[in-house]
């Protein structure tokens, strides 16, 4: 089966986010496409989990501050950036990578190369979000939420490249780090949208029975049902 380069209007749309009281933050994404699920949208988790790690607290510090200010700035969509929009995102990149540069805090600055990774993704600079991912998960202070958030970021840029295999080894690593249904659910549904993808139906077939079995408190439950029943 030929290898399809993603565009961005085959990537999926985030719609909301969902703040779990003493727990981190998820992202519910993942808007169904009517015949082949392809490459979704990064789960834009650290905004949230940061969020909520950082400044329910009330303790803003300098750093903190500073960040929050640029990332507010990040749209939330994925899909038909206008060209304003996409202007504002090359600022944006700018701003976080001289923030980088500057920041002393290492808590702060992990979030900040998350948030590089994002904008990289975002303006469909996908080869440098897979470094930017890439150098966040090679670091040993990064907490289990990013580090979970990270490997999903890679799948998606690796599924936007059509490197399905290497798109699959993260989505597996971020599932074997779930701590939820949600997040469990989620990479399981990576993994089998690229093994479609790749033409490998009953492999992806027997993934997405598996969700249905083992993940039944997926809240995207359905699309998982209305994926199986299209290649059965």
């Amino acid at each position: 089966m030929a290898k399809k380069r993603l565009t961005k209007k085959e990537l999926k749309q985030p719609d909301e986010v969902l703040t779990l009281l003493g727990t981190a933050t998820r992202f519910i994404t993942e808007n169904q496409a009517k015949l082949m699920a392809v490459a979704g949208s990064i789960f834009v988790l650290a905004l949230a989990i940061y969020g909520y790690k950082g400044y329910t607290s009330r303790k803003f510090s300098k750093e903190n501050g500073k960040l929050w200010q640029i990332v507010a700035r990040i749209p939330d969509k994925y899909l038909e950036l206008s060209e304003g929009e996409k202007q504002n995102l090359v600022l944006v990149k700018s701003d976080l990578e001289n923030f980088l540069k500057k920041v002393g805090s290492k808590s702060v600055k992990i979030y900040a190369q998350y948030y590089i990774a994002d904008v990289n993704f975002k303006l469909e600079y996908y080869s440098n979000a897979v470094e930017k991912f890439q150098e966040i998960l090679g670091k040993e202070e990064v907490p289990p939420e990013l580090r979970y958030i990270s490997n999903i970021g890679l799948g998606y840029s690796y599924e936007a490249l059509s490197e399905y295999k290497s798109a699959i080894r993260h989505f597996k690593a971020a599932g074997d780090m779930a701590t939820d249904p949600y997040s469990r659910g989620a990479a399981s549904y990576g993994m089998a949208r690229c093994y479609e993808l790749m033409g490998d139906i009953e492999v992806a077939r027997q993934i997405y029975a598996d969700i249905l079995e083992k993940n039944p408190d997926y809240p995207d439950i359905e699309f998982i049902k209305i994926r199986l029943s299209s290649i059965s």
